[in-house]
């Protein structure tokens, strides 16, 4: 019996989201359960209709020992049956959750992943199709409701995960799944893991769910599917809305990214949660293991016109300073604030750590000889080399760092001139100093060598008064930065 019906239902759920087009190559991922096998059946039976050519996919997660392998060998024979490729792959998902400390669903669900779009990079496959159905959506749905969730974690799992995966079995319930196997007499395999009732999915999926539909609501699959439709379409909307606000108010920085205070507080509630929840997702990549607890105590980190603090989330670390809150993920931190010494010479170049920033020493000479023209620019913010004390070196501000700038009646720290100049502390921990050894003689003044470091010049707040270039000045040091 071959239920043409169901297969029209399906062709229909393909069309409508424009999952797979004239031509395309497509990897089936199959598992071997009743789900990814009735998946592989059906796009069998629609390759000729959608003019596309099919190849399977299995990943043997070897976490069932002898029973992922039969799973395995069942996948191959299916695949030889129906003449189709096939592409396996084996890998240790236990052994990788716990060498990274993940949650081992998620470990397993980002391996499988990371499989699928290797296969479209390396052109191997156009799509990648997967055997989520209606009654999985109802899942997630109720799963992510009992976790806490807003609008966007109730909108489930879209028909197309990215324009490389796809759904097509996303609007049709386990039961019709079940009946059309059990109809065509098509073999499939259990994964015994799925009956362990100690896992929270699991305990949700044969206890809770058919519960809610026996004593609330005899349609609860479809009504939870439902709510995922209409709270996928307010948030396509809210991504419209964010777009504009997103380019005004949320600006890249070397780290993360950085919003100003004043400009938050103008919006809505609604919007600010909006809005700070993606720029965690720009920061961090994703939202996992973001609630709205967290997103809140960002949320009041801008409440107050004024002050200073930090706030670590998962992944990420929040830090406001002069009316301005930056976000970073927190395994850069011990990077940022390590400690670089560069040894530098005139004329020269040096990249800062990570990429973050280049200086640029350029010499300027004034005599003028007979074939070629003197430095007759302006001399004012640049260094006079024959009096700056060699070698010199690169090296990012430190705690307890002072010096004379030129145009200041003394010396100052440089923390005062941060403060002074209102720079948040998130762009003080990599901020080049140019200095050289000098030491001190008993007369009090400085002369060249020595243990002791003299700042020469630091950005922003420019040249030392002790080594800064006059007008008869001969030999003028240039320092130029760029991003």
């Amino acid at each position: 019996m071959e239920n043409s019906g169901f297969i029209d239902r399906v062709e229909h759920t393909i069309a409508k989201h424009s999952m797979l087009l004239s031509g395309e190559r497509v990897g089936v991922a199959v598992s071997g359960g009743p789900d990814s096998v009735c998946l592989l059946h059906i796009l069998s039976k629609l390759a000729v209709r959608f003019k596309i050519t099919l190849g399977v996919i299995h990943l043997n997660h070897q976490l069932r020992g002898s029973e992922s392998d039969r799973d395995e060998k069942f996948v191959v024979d299916l695949a030889h049956r129906l003449g189709l490729e096939i592409n396996l792959k084996s890998f240790p998902v236990a052994a990788t959750a716990k060498e990274k400390g993940e949650n081992l669903e998620q470990a397993a669900r980002t391996i499988r992943y990371e499989f699928f779009t290797n296969l479209v990079d390396d052109d191997h496959y156009d799509k990648v199709a997967v055997g989520h159905t209606r009654s999985d959506q109802a899942e997630t749905v109720l799963f992510r409701l009992l976790r806490g969730a807003g609008s966007a974690g109730l909108s489930g799992v879209r028909p197309k995960l990215t324009s490389q995966v796809v759904r097509p079995l996303i609007e049709h319930t386990r039961n019709e799944v079940m009946a059309y196997l059990t109809s065509n007499n098509h073999a499939y395999r259990l994964d015994s893991t799925n009956l362990d009732t100690t896992h929270a999915r699991n305990r949700l999926r044969h206890n809770l769910l058919p519960q809610l539909q026996r004593d609330w609501n005899p349609n609860i699959v479809n009504t939870l599917a439902n709510t995922a439709e209409w709270a996928r379409a307010e948030e396509e909307e809210w991504d419209t809305r964010l777009q504009p606000l997103e380019q005004s108010h949320l600006v890249p920085t070397e780290y993360g990214l950085s919003f100003r205070v004043d400009s938050i507080r103008t919006l809505s509630l609604a919007t600010t949660r909006r809005l700070l929840r993606r720029a965690i997702k720009n920061v961090r990549g994703d939202l996992l293991g973001i609630s709205f607890t967290h997103i809140e105590s960002l949320r009041q980190l801008t409440e107050t016109s004024k002050g200073t603090g930090g706030l670590d989330l998962p992944g990420i670390h929040a830090e406001r300073s002069f009316g301005e809150i930056h976000l970073r993920p927190t395994k850069l931190l011990s990077a940022e604030r390590a400690l670089y010494r560069v040894n530098v010479d005139a004329p020269g170049c040096f990249s800062g750590p990570w990429g973050g920033f280049s200086l640029t020493l350029k010499l300027h000479h004034r005599e003028i000889s007979s074939s070629k023209q003197g430095y007759n620019g302006d001399w004012r913010g640049l260094l006079d080399w024959e009096k700056v004390p060699k070698p010199l070196y690169i090296r990012n501000w430190q705690a307890g760092d002072s010096y004379r700038p030129v145009g200041h009646s003394g010396v100052k720290k440089l923390k005062f001139l941060f403060q002074e100049k209102q720079v948040a502390v998130w762009h003080r921990d990599a901020w080049p100093v140019l200095v050289c050894a000098t030491r001190i003689d008993q007369t009090g003044e400085a002369q060249v060598g020595g243990d002791v470091e003299e700042i020469v010049w630091s950005r922003t707040f420019g040249p030392s008064s002790r080594f800064s270039a006059a007008k008869n000045s001969r030999i003028l040091l240039e320092i130029r930065e760029t991003a």
